[in-house]
């Protein structure tokens, strides 16, 4: 996958991760997440979907997870060019 592509994955969160893979922030490795959406159950759609754009070789990702999978304290993981 060329660096700055950007990968949409349907993921899932709660009883609907019995039909559909759970995928956590924390293993998208060498991805930086910029969206994530989880449904409601009044909206219609089933799935999670998560939007993140491949690093370039030059930047390094600090991986450190809260353990929680919503957006709203989903921490930033910090970017720092290699010198």
């Amino acid at each position: 996958m060329d660096p700055g592509a950007l990968l949409m994955l349907r993921s899932a969160r709660g009883l609907r991760s019995f039909l559909y893979v759970d995928v956590d922030p924390c293993d998208l490795k060498g991805f930086e997440v910029l969206e994530i959406y989880h449904p409601s159950m009044s909206d219609g759609f089933v799935n999670s979907v998560m939007v993140a754009r491949k690093l370039t070789d030059r930047l390094i990702k600090y991986e450190w997870c809260t353990g929680t999978r919503s957006l709203n304290s989903l921490k930033k993981i910090r970017q720092v060019m290699i010198p």
